[in-house]
């Protein structure tokens, strides 16, 4: 696009490269031509003044306040006099004025701010209509609005300091490459814009008058660049050249004007050059305009003339420095220019060197260092408060300065208060810091009365990463941090001033006015900003990204079964707990039977309850002893089972029926029902009534006794939802999923846990409770030689209930070195001795068992008071190694009770404590570019699953951000169940033991270093995957510095296309070329070799080869030379590493 205005003196062009801007100007007002060079990434500009004919002085980079520079414009924008400078950058949300006519001293940047959001590109023009006045004003693109993302800006400069805004209006898509152009001499130039996006577009508008009119148009191919010029000194038209980086071919259209004013492309017409055009540069001044062309990624120049009609004829070609290219070109006028260069693949110029036209060629003029520009060059460095730095919590940052490279000695001098610093310059690593000079950097701010400078005290120095864009128009922080998190996060924006408003957006969405806290549950890049109360001014756009370890369908904080982005869709707080109204059924219970969860007076009461918990059934055979018929049988029809918490409350009850249709359970059986376990439960109990029926053939049925159990209780196992979250209208999700959760619950069928009920059992129990009262005992609790864990029989009543928390506690060490018991442990080591030990005295313990129910049904029907029940005598057997004086009457074993006693202490010792082990781990990450939350054995492939004592996931603090490769020091218990290839540790204590060294190596070989790969990933990458999906690949952004998780954080060069290279075999007499394909730009970032074998069976060696040379009229191709074999077959591998 291009506007047209009348201005008093043409102006320069602006060349963009993918690190740079170069342009010219009269900076200081003493009519000679300066030169600027500007650092996209850090937004350092450095200008060449030429205070003398031919001789240019450049400053020390100074800094525009702007980073990720985007747009650039110089004008007179301060004065009518000189040319100023104007920055822009999306994230900056301004635009930045600077009047450098102060060669030795940087001046602080005045903004402008329009009302549209994230400024891109500018261009300095005079705008014609009401109002105009001799200074430029300003043309502005912008492309993060709401709706139409790219809107233009017209700004009208009145003196310098003051603005307004002339006009603002959405465009098709963003524009780029702003430039003031002539269409023809005499007439107003224009500024010249390429839209990008779907279809790409060259237009120039007309502004002349204040009004908006379409120019010229002209549809381009995707990634095009433009240059124009008056090439032909008989022809007042211009002509635009056309080229696509990497391409040879470059397309000339000359501007007609069919009728006075009116203006159009004619026919293209195309040349080719030899080699691929990096960027193509006009000289101006002479007899007539040239062209210079960087070819490749900068290795070679070339000079043709051109006069606007024939073909290009070259003038003389030129060369750069080993292990250096061509970075841009400055334009001296007179036909002159000054090539600037760098060290290869970093697009960063350090040197310049002057090129003199002589009327028939060039020759070399002066050469030398540029100033120093580093990745933290130009940050501010002076930093000032409304209110004093480390004594309140906000200290409300006022403005952002830069002096120098590091800054000491902060002081507001004078009256009315200038700000003074002392600052000094890097001048490389040998020197380091040099010349400390005292400088003002202007007025004081009316709020600032704080600040801090690199050198804060003799002991404490800071560094700030922030841009000094001058003053702070409004300060806003995010919380929580940005990074990864286990819970849905509320994420919220604070304004240092109460009165400003805040502004975010999630992703590419619209923006919105903050109010109150907005939830996060899935991957998401904030971006954010604040404004006061009045005006266009605008805070910088910051950048907030945040990932989640689980999806949306998995994410549940408060672990209720509701994943958040459910609860969210139907108003619920997915913190809040299972059962938002209070009526006793969780929010799980009410979505899927269709109530309303917030609402105490509506709930599912005539429907089947659904417990977030475990729930079983249990169908159960009751085995009692026949003591006339002395033998085991089983119990009569109607006969009650019941299954108790440990804590004696009643879980479910059912009766012995004669067939109950159960596969694998013995008849006659009963099977209880829905029975529902609390989530710290271990056993539970289950039992019959202390006296019941028997099928027995003696008259007298009533002669089963109590039968007693335990039951490990099973952990519940949530219901998995067929489910993917979509992203789309969340009511819409949240009811999409209770459907389908619907559905799944549906089809669910309960466990049946199934046994029988024996003496063995009754025996079982009254050993594991007393297991448990010795482990109290021995921690200090002397009533655990009376405890129950039988609470609902009548004869405990005088007993302890030992409570879930005190059995939890057995499961941990105590403070003071005892061990931890684990309860189904205790319950299985015990169960399988007395059912299956061969043992002697166990044998022996199992008859006297036998004898205590035998003498009980036998005898106490006709002796009621005389017998207590089996599971008392048992226990009073285990404390005494006899019976009580009532059943030692009708004992049939009295020989063996001292053995029986011997075996049920052997069955308490065979119980073992709980396992610790202590291990060292290696931190992994799950999911690229995130913090590590998994774990290997140190030095194994052996995965460590790490789990709370609640049976849940051991997740690292979200804030704890260790880095994948540190080693951690793990002490836990080693009794869970193992799944393949694993080690399942319940932790006790964690450590940080040692994080990974600092690292350059690829260890793997995949080409991305080993220390950037583990930080934002945490595990091997594919280095030509685009992990973000921002367009360009993880390996471009490793060596472009950006980072590869966000997809707004991109490199400021163009998108390269890295693969694997391909060989093609060329002969070329007696040696062979291999070629393949590669960046250019990236080319000597790698090291390229050669193997080779006469055939697949013999291993490949070394083969010497040159290279690899770049081929001439081919992009981004390259050859290794290698010689011809002896052999008539070979066979040759290309391998890459990183350099």
């Amino acid at each position: 696009m291009a506007l047209c205005f009348l201005a008093l003196s043409a102006s320069a062009f602006v060349y963009e490269t993918p690190t740079e801007f170069h342009a010219d100007g009269d900076f200081d007002g003493d009519g000679r031509t300066d030169l600027v060079i500007v650092d996209k990434a850090t937004g350092g500009y450095r200008i060449g003044y030429q205070l003398s004919p031919g001789i240019y002085t450049w400053s020390a980079t100074r800094a525009s306040g702007i980073q990720s520079v985007s747009g650039l414009a110089v004008g007179r924008l301060s004065a009518t006099t000189r040319n100023g400078l104007a920055f822009t950058a999306p994230e900056a949300n301004r635009v930045n004025l600077l009047d450098a006519s102060n060669p030795t001293s940087a001046p602080t940047p005045v903004p402008v701010h329009i009302g549209s959001i994230g400024p891109n590109v500018v261009a300095a023009i005079d705008i014609g209509g009401s109002g105009n006045t001799t200074f430029d004003d300003l043309f502005i693109g912008s492309i993060y609005n709401a709706g139409t993302p790219a809107r233009l800006t017209t700004v009208r400069n009145t003196n310098g300091l003051n603005f307004g805004i002339l006009f603002d209006g959405a465009m098709a898509s963003r524009m780029e490459r702003a430039n003031r152009v002539p269409m023809k001499t005499g007439l107003p130039e224009c500024v010249a814009v390429i839209f990008r996006g779907a279809s790409e577009a060259f237009r120039a508008y007309d502004l002349s008058d204040g009004s908006i009119q379409v120019r010229l148009y002209q549809p381009l191919a995707p990634g095009s660049e433009y240059v124009v010029g008056q090439f032909s000194p008989t022809n007042a038209l211009s002509q635009f050249l056309f080229y696509w980086p990497g391409s040879t071919q470059l397309v000339h259209q000359q501007v007609l004007e069919p009728s006075p004013g009116t203006f159009s492309f004619g026919s293209a017409v195309s040349h080719h050059l030899p080699q691929p055009i990096f960027r193509v540069y006009v000289l101006t001044g002479g007899t007539s305009a040239r062209l210079l062309v960087l070819y490749g990624g900068g290795e070679t120049a070339e000079v043709f003339n051109f006069d606007g009609v024939n073909e290009f004829v070259s003038i003389q070609t030129f060369a750069a420095n080993s292990g250096e290219a061509f970075t841009g070109v400055g334009v001296l006028g007179g036909g002159h220019f000054m090539l600037y260069s760098g060290p290869a693949g970093t697009g960063v110029s350090a040197r310049f060197q002057i090129w003199n036209f002589n009327g028939v060629n060039f020759t070399a003029g002066a050469s030398g260092e540029l100033p120093y520009q580093g990745r933290l060059s130009a940050a501010g460095n002076v930093l000032l408060f409304r209110y004093e730095p480390f004594v309140t919590n906000r200290p409300q940052l006022v403005s952002v300065l830069n002096a120098g490279d590091w800054t000491s000695l902060l002081r507001f001098t004078g009256a009315p208060p200038v700000i003074t610093v002392t600052a000094e310059r890097y001048v490389g690593p040998t020197n380091g810091l040099r010349n400390p000079t005292g400088t003002a950097l202007g007025p004081k701010p009316p709020l600032a009365n704080f600040g801090l400078v690199n050198q804060y005290t003799n002991l404490i120095s800071l560094f700030s990463l922030n841009a000094p864009a001058g003053d702070e128009v409004s300060e806003v922080t995010i919380a929580p941090n940005p990074g990864r998190y286990h819970t849905t996060i509320q994420m919220s924006l604070t304004t240092a001033d109460p009165t400003h408003q805040a502004y975010y957006r999630l992703g590419s969405g619209p923006w919105q006015a903050y109010s109150t806290p907005v939830t996060l549950f899935t991957n998401v890049t904030v971006q954010f900003y604040a404004k006061p109360p009045t005006g266009l001014a605008k805070s910088a756009i910051k950048t907030a990204t945040y990932s989640f370890a689980d999806p949306p369908t998995t994410l549940d904080s408060d672990n209720d079964g509701v994943p958040d982005f459910v609860e969210l869709g139907k108003g619920l707080d997915p913190t809040a707990g299972p059962d938002s109204d209070g009526d006793g059924y969780s929010d799980f219970e009410e979505l899927l039977r269709g109530t309303d969860p917030l609402s105490d007076t509506s709930a599912p009461t005539n429907k089947p309850r659904l417990e977030f918990k475990a729930v079983f059934d249990r169908a159960v055979t009751p085995r009692p002893y026949d003591g006339p018929a002395n033998t085991t049988t089983y119990a009569a029809t109607g006969t009650a089972v019941r299954v108790y918490a440990v804590q004696g409350s009643l879980l479910s009850v059912s009766n012995v029926v004669a067939a109950l249709g159960v596969p694998g359970v013995t008849n006659p059986a009963a099977r209880l029902s829905g029975i529902v376990v609390e989530p710290d439960d271990r056993l539970l109990v289950e039992a019959t009534e202390l006296h019941f029926d028997i099928q027995t053939a003696n008259p007298d049925k009533r002669l089963g006794r109590e039968l007693v159990g335990l039951l490990p209780a099973p952990r519940f196992t949530p219901v998995e939802v067929p489910y993917k979250f979509g992203g789309s209208n969340l009511a819409a999700e949240a009811n999409a999923w209770i459907a389908a959760a619907s559905n799944a619950w549906a089809a669910t069928t309960r466990e049946i846990s199934k046994g029988d009920l024996t003496v063995r059992d009754t025996l079982t129990a009254a050993l594991v409770e007393r297991k448990i009262g010795q482990i109290l005992v021995s921690r200090g609790l002397p009533w655990g030689t009376n405890i129950t864990l039988f609470p609902f029989r009548p004869s405990d009543a005088g007993r302890s209930n030992v409570t879930r928390d005190l059995l939890l506690w057995l499961e941990k060490e105590t403070t003071n070195g005892l061990p931890a018991w684990r309860l189904q442990t205790i319950y299985s080591t015990i169960s399988n001795l007395v059912e299956t030990s061969s043992a002697g005295s166990i044998v022996n313990l199992r008859a006297v068992a036998h004898d205590i129910f035998d003498i009980c049904s036998t005898y106490n029907n006709t002796n009621p008071a005389a017998f207590v029940p089996p599971l008392d005598e048992l226990r009073y057997f285990l404390s005494h190694c006899t019976f009580d004086s009532n059943y030692l009457a009708r004992a049939s074993f009295t020989n063996i009770f001292v053995s029986a006693c011997i075996g049920a202490d052997t069955i308490l010792a065979a119980v073992p404590a709980r396992p610790v082990t202590n291990v060292v781990v290696e931190a992994t990450a799950s999911a690229p570019g995130q913090p590590a939350d998994r774990f290997k054995l140190y030095g194994s492939s052996t995965a460590v699953l790490l789990y709370k004592d609640d049976g849940t996931r051991y997740d690292l603090p979200d804030s704890f951000g260790v880095v994948p490769g540190s080693l951690l020091q793990v002490r836990g218990f080693a009794d869970l169940t193992n799944p393949p290839a694993s080690l399942a540790l319940e932790v006790i204590s964690l450590s940080l033991t040692s994080i990974p060294a600092a690292g350059d190596s690829d260890s793997d070989g995949n080409l991305l270093v080993d220390t950037w790969e583990k930080l934002f990933f945490g595990s091997a990458q594919d280095p030509f995957g685009d992990w973000d999906g921002d367009g360009y690949q993880n390996l471009q952004e490793m060596f472009e510095g950006s980072d590869p998780r966000d997809p707004l954080g991109i490199p400021v060069v163009p998108p390269a296309k890295f693969t694997a290279p391909a060989m093609e075999f060329i002969p070329d007499g007696h040696q062979i070329r291999l070629r393949f394909s590669w960046p250019a730009p990236y080319i000597n970032h790698m090291v390229f070799g050669v193997k080779g074998s006469p055939d697949l069976t013999t291993p490949f060696a070394d083969v010497p080869a040159t290279g690899p040379d770049a081929v001439p009229w081919l992009q981004n191709t390259f050859d290794l030379i290698v010689p011809v074999p002896a052999s008539p077959s070979y066979f040759y591998l290309l391998w890459v590493a990183l350099r």
